[in-house]
């Protein structure tokens, strides 16, 4: 179960467009969406090809801020796609926490830039601030039990997905160890992103 990179994808960039469908159930006052079209987040330099790969079939609740802040990072707003990537992270465990939260300020960041331009906004850099800080001050119990908590809402997803939509159903992801998997980063680029700073 392996997402295809396509060739010439940008450093820090995602490879594709983000495309979910709604299981309907809420968690914490939010829906649960699964992932369709795979895509990926570029990690490093512009000619590296390590990627966190979100798989077809992964399912996520979005971003997990307070409700204080859903005025700047909706939990299915711009930055849901790197939500999902964050929350693949904690998911899996493949990266610490540390790495796994510097990962979403920068792919809020990516999110953020005038498309135009490919300048930062103001926006995207208060956003960047924000995200990153709510999963600092609260991540640690969403990290800690990651593996445990996807497993749960997955399972919680297909049930009702089997009652509303069979072809959903049979492509949701419920083991997060096929969510690592999908991944292809090497074990050395792994405790380089873990070891930055």
């Amino acid at each position: 179960m392996s997402a295809a990179i396509p060739t010439g994808a940008s450093p820090l960039r995602f490879t594709a467009p983000l495309y979910t469908a709604d299981v309907g159930r809420l968690e914490r006052m939010r829906p649960i969406r699964v992932v369709i079209r795979s895509f990926a987040f570029g990690l490093t330099g512009p000619h590296d090809p390590e990627h966190i790969i979100v798989p077809a079939g992964f399912c996520s609740d979005g971003a997990s801020v307070p409700r204080l802040f859903w005025g700047v990072i909706g939990n299915w707003g711009q930055y849901a796609q790197a939500a999902i990537v964050h929350d693949l992270i904690y998911a899996t465990g493949l990266l610490d926490r540390a790495a796994a939260d510097r990962i979403f300020r920068e792919a809020i960041q990516v999110l953020g830039r005038d498309t135009e331009t490919d300048l930062p906004t103001a926006r995207g850099q208060v956003s960047s601030f924000i995200g990153y800080w709510a999963v600092q001050l609260g991540g640690a119990g969403g990290y800690r039990n990651g593996q445990a908590n996807y497993t749960a809402m997955a399972r919680r997803a297909l049930t009702r997905a089997e009652k509303r939509d069979p072809g959903l159903a049979r492509l949701i992801v419920t083991d997060w160890n096929d969510l690592i998997a999908a991944q292809s980063l090497p074990a050395s680029a792994i405790e380089r992103l873990n070891s930055r700073q």
